[in-house]
């Protein structure tokens, strides 16, 4: 059984939040929540790119 590395539970972390929070901006009754909620979809993907090495790409992502 191989153990899971810092990057392989962040970025599995990261993915799931990403997924997660677009499902609850789509199903969301109040227009408040749903722009909240891609909010954190957004920080969600910059923190994938960021892991990925795409750093001046997640900053430009949260500065968006």
């Amino acid at each position: 059984m191989s153990q899971f590395s810092v990057f392989d539970l962040s970025a599995v972390l990261a993915g799931a939040a990403a997924v997660a929070c677009a499902a609850v901006a789509v199903k969301a009754k109040e227009d408040f929540y749903s722009a909240v909620f891609l909010g954190l979809t957004g920080l969600s993907v910059a923190a994938l790119m960021g892991l990925l090495g795409q750093t001046f790409l997640a900053v430009f992502h949260v500065m968006v």
